[in-house]
């Protein structure tokens, strides 16, 4: 059974001079970087990506960049190096890619890593015209830990399909394969893909990490006609007895997913945050969305953030990546 990771890691971000085929550097360090699996969840091998950007001076990065990882017992070292000549013997140059406005990308495939607690170490290495390496700006801000968890159950993930209905101008998700048909086939006339999606495991299937998300339909009669979704499990105990006549359960596990952390509101590395935002309106209606940006469009009209965390979007929910 395979294991899975969980994790939160710095990465340099570099501001890059050049002069004479010498590189000059000054450096600070950051949260901004990326941890991914190269399969499903759970997985044992990583991908870990470090991004160099330009400086204030907008300058790009060296033409040539590279990286390599190693694992010394429960110690994950991420070594990237810049060169506007040459790279040390070994190192291979990586595509300059451009990855959310940064210029330089690398990307460095890491294990397989057993269960187990780890520390990730990242350090900057500069290489100038004669093959010398120095390292001008020591290692990132760290060490940082990561998890990895062994999978207790089998795992299945899926995807939650986004729809809106401009009449009603309501949201709708669904992860059942059927239900999706239907809305794609116009058996609901009005409702059509947003386009947007994020993972969810299947029902019973989150390897012992996930908890199941009831649903509940609002009821014509009391003036709704709308879905509603939770996995706090107390407020899903609460809602027919607080809401009686109005939201019918239909379901006490329509799909799984993970809680984030209830008092900061940080999901594990490999999840992210699912953003649940409220009309506030008599027709009450949710939106879910992993996407930060339509999150925070939706409280500008509006909608109110619902979950954890004291950040200005709580986070309800956890979506495998």
């Amino acid at each position: 059974m395979h294991p899975m990771f969980k994790a939160l890691i710095s990465v340099l971000i570099a501001l890059f001079s050049f002069a004479c085929h010498a590189v000059t550097v000054s450096c600070f360090s950051t949260n901004n970087t990326t941890v991914s699996g190269t399969q499903p969840w759970p997985f044992d091998t990583i991908v870990v990506t470090g991004w160099w950007v330009a400086g204030f001076w907008a300058l790009p990065p060296p033409p040539l960049l590279g990286a390599t990882a190693q694992v010394q017992g429960n110690v994950v070292t991420l070594d990237m190096y810049a060169s506007d000549t040459a790279l040390p013997p070994g190192i291979t140059p990586q595509p300059q890619t451009d990855k959310g406005g940064y210029p330089g990308v690398v990307q460095v495939t890491v294990g397989p890593l057993a269960p187990g607690s780890y520390t990730l170490m990242t350090a900057l290495h500069i290489v100038d015209s004669t093959g010398a390496v120095s390292d001008p700006c020591g290692p990132a801000a760290g060490p940082i830990g990561f998890t990895i968890e062994q999978a207790t159950g089998s795992v299945e993930i899926a995807t939650a399909v986004e729809f809106y209905d401009a009449a009603l101008d309501h949201y709708f998700v669904s992860a059942d394969p059927s239900e999706i048909a239907a809305l794609d086939n116009g058996a609901f006339p009005g409702w059509e893909r947003t386009g947007l999606s994020f993972n969810v495991f299947a029902p019973g299937k989150a390897g012992g990490v996930g908890v199941p998300v009831c649903r509940f339909y609002g009821l014509p009669a009391a003036g709704l006609d709308s879905h509603f979704y939770t996995a706090n499990q107390s407020e899903s105990a609460g809602i027919p007895a607080t809401f009686h006549g109005a939201w019918q359960l239909e379901s006490t596990d329509v799909f799984d997913i993970r809680l984030p952390d209830t008092v900061t509101g940080a999901c594990a590395t490999g999840f992210v945050p699912v953003y649940r935002m409220w009309n506030q309106r008599a027709d009450s209606n949710h939106r879910f969305t992993t996407d930060s940006a339509v999150a925070a469009s939706m409280k500008a009209r509006g909608y109110v953030s619902e979950g954890w965390g004291p950040g200005p979007l709580g986070v309800a929910m956890c979506a495998p990546q």
